[in-house]
């Protein structure tokens, strides 16, 4: 989404139109949101200083889609007031993926440390047994809660996010 939007600016791409590249800024910061849904279920699952970073960083993504979006939908008219909303627009889009790509190592240390303890069986406490009082459920950890995210949602967000990088 952020590749279409960069290649919009050069003339080049999918999007031909300042709508198109506003409903792909919107779109993606849906998915920015969907993600922040799936990190902070998955920093229910962590403990204190690990928790506090993956919340840290969510809340600003959480501020920049929600500024995306509130962007693409503000109405302007003019060719000055339609430049600036374009580059208001790719300014938020550069932002929400600053905090992504600082994201997804963070979130992928985290998991290949609770795989790591997970599977280390001589280990004395599990990754899951040191959460304070509530245990938690492998159904949370495969996805299978009530809103759909857990580990392996958050795994697949970051596996997606990491080949759009890509390209």
């Amino acid at each position: 989404m952020a590749y279409s939007m960069h290649l919009f600016t050069r003339g080049e791409g999918l999007l031909k139109t300042t709508t198109d590249l506003f409903h792909q800024a919107e779109v993606l910061s849906e998915e920015g949101l969907q993600l922040c849904s799936s990190l902070h279920t998955f920093s229910t699952q962590l403990m204190d200083e690990e928790k506090v970073v993956v919340l840290s960083e969510m809340e600003k993504l959480m501020g920049l889609c929600q500024q995306l979006q509130m962007g693409v939908r503000t109405p302007v008219q003019g060719k000055t007031a339609t430049f600036q909303k374009v580059d208001s627009s790719i300014q938020n889009t550069r932002a929400i993926i600053t905090v992504v790509i600082y994201l997804l190592p963070v979130c992928n240390k985290i998991v290949r440390k609770y795989k790591s303890e997970r599977s280390n069986l001589g280990s004395p406490q599990s990754w899951r047994e040191r959460q304070s009082s509530t245990p938690v459920k492998d159904d949370v950890l495969n996805g299978k809660n009530s809103n759909g995210f857990g580990v392996k949602s958050l795994e697949q967000h970051m596996a997606n996010l990491t080949f759009l990088e890509s390209k």
